[in-house]
């Protein structure tokens, strides 16, 4: 998260969950949008950011895999955040749904902005595993920079990197 600051830098948490990755982010400067589709989580979100002093994160309940016509989308949900990140929400929808939230994604980030996905490597934690080729299929307009493994929720996992390829 921190290679990608730059004065004025907006970070996108898909699926905020606790809100740990908008913390962090907006603890670094960021300027923050948390989106989740469960009102309970972005309460708790919300809870955390206050005890973390982190006051500066836009909260959003939304679905961004939603299909809508073009410009119907809460207007803090707009197309130029500089950097998305998913810990945990595309390993946890049905594969149905990846092209919806492809599109969805690609829609929120600016034309020159990157996604990190962290997502289980393993169906052991009732997840979908997701691997960097997924990603490329899903993410045609956008460059693998990295993958990495990790860990999430205790499991194994993979940090994949992609940011949008120049026109």
């Amino acid at each position: 998260i921190a290679a990608h600051h730059t004065p004025g830098a907006r970070l996108l948490d898909l699926g905020t969950g606790d809100g740990a990755v908008a913390i962090t982010a907006a603890q670094r400067g960021f300027a923050v949008t948390a989106v989740d589709i469960a009102p309970s989580a972005l309460g708790r979100a919300r809870e955390r950011t206050d005890r973390a002093g982190a006051r500066t994160i836009t909260f959003v309940l939304d679905d961004v895999t939603a299909s809508r016509p073009e410009g119907a989308h809460d207007p803090r949900l707009d197309g130029a955040h500089d950097l998305a990140v998913d810990r945990g929400l595309l390993h946890a929808l049905p594969r149905e749904r990846w092209p919806a939230y492809a599109a969805g994604v690609a829609r929120l980030l600016a034309p020159t902005g990157a996604l990190i996905v962290v997502a289980h490597a393993g169906t052991d934690q009732g997840t979908t595993p997701i691997t960097a080729a997924d990603l490329a299929a899903l993410f045609p307009a956008f460059a693998i920079m990295r993958a990495l493994p990790t860990t999430l929720a205790g499991a194994t996992a993979q940090q994949v990197e992609l940011e949008r390829r120049p026109p």
